[in-house]
């Protein structure tokens, strides 16, 4: 009798150890997610210290890569790639994240946060669409349900007659969609076997250097900022270090499928500081347009997976 109920303890044991590790994935996530939403307020009180876009994005992504180096470097992580990865790489992170995140940050200067992070993800439409034209993928009928979800929640965020939504965001918002759609299918493409931490850093490094590079030629990188806008670009800085770090660590506990799912909890973050801090208004209509949206990911995802 004393050995069985060592056995039942031993197991009980290991099932309370699995269980921990998948709530440490959860939450690992939930922060990631959590990050997302909040550096997307953060960006619109740091555009009320007057400074632009590329100086708020050079900045912020200037000290993410400092903060990345360093944790790779604690991580001893080997940042060696081979030519022909290394090249791929920086060519994503300075074509497409770069007009991928220009367009979605420049689009918080004429959209609502919750308007522009319930938008940006139609970016899985893109991705299927993609897929069908160029990597000869089938499109099923749930695709197709998907697809409609998302152009009817789009429809409903954009026509709501309660609240103006600005088309110049409405236009910045889908380019970044499309160009982080191109992306995301390109990375998984190209490089397949880079561990995703060394991959962020370069992604980084890239996007950081064409933004230097569009700032000094058009003359809009500033020099001298408030002390406030410096500290919350520096706050930006931290958070963008942290998403791909604590994102990665709860995927690895509980897979791509559940960690998805989980990532559409930044949109829920953003509205609800959007109204708390910013006193900005979703109407009733651009929340279900939202929840069609963020449903036809779901759906995309799980095909996906």
């Amino acid at each position: 009798m004393k050995k069985i109920y060592n056995k039942k303890k031993h197991y009980n044991n290991v099932m309370i150890a699995k269980l921990s590790e998948y709530h440490k994935g959860v939450i690992w996530v939930l922060i990631s997610a959590s990050s997302f939403g909040f550096l997307v307020i953060v960006t619109k009180f740091t555009y009320r210290e007057d400074i632009n876009a590329i100086t708020l994005l050079f900045l912020r992504f200037l000290f993410a890569l400092i903060i990345l180096f360093g944790y790779t470097q604690f991580e001893n992580l080997d940042l060696k790639l081979k030519k022909k990865d290394l090249v791929a790489v920086l060519a994503l992170g300075g074509i497409f994240f770069f007009v991928a995140t220009f367009g979605f940050y420049h689009s918080l200067y004429y959209l609502p946060a919750g308007t522009a992070v319930l938008m940006s993800y139609t970016y899985p439409v893109f991705v299927t669409l993609i897929a069908f034209c160029f990597l000869n993928e089938r499109i099923t009928t749930k695709v197709i349900i998907a697809l409609l979800l998302a152009l009817i929640g789009v429809f409903l965020i954009v026509y709501s007659k309660k609240i103006e939504v600005n088309l110049k965001g409405v236009v910045l918002i889908t380019i970044s969609s499309f160009f982080n759609s191109i992306y995301l299918t390109l990375g998984k493409i190209t490089v397949k076997n880079i561990d995703p931490r060394v991959m962020s850093f370069y992604i980084i490094f890239s996007v950081t250097f064409v933004y230097f590079i569009t700032g000094t030629s058009t003359g809009l990188l500033q020099i001298y900022l408030t002390l406030k806008g410096t500290l919350l670009i520096l706050l930006m800085g931290l958070v963008s270090a942290a998403i791909p770090v604590t994102f990665f660590k709860g995927l690895k506990l509980i897979g791509a499928s559940t960690a998805s799912i989980l990532n559409t909890f930044g949109c829920v973050i953003t509205i609800a500081l959007g109204f708390l801090l910013l006193g900005e208004i979703i109407s009733s209509i651009q929340l279900v347009g939202g929840m069609l949206i963020i449903i036809s990911v779901l759906i995309l995802r799980k095909k996906n997976q």
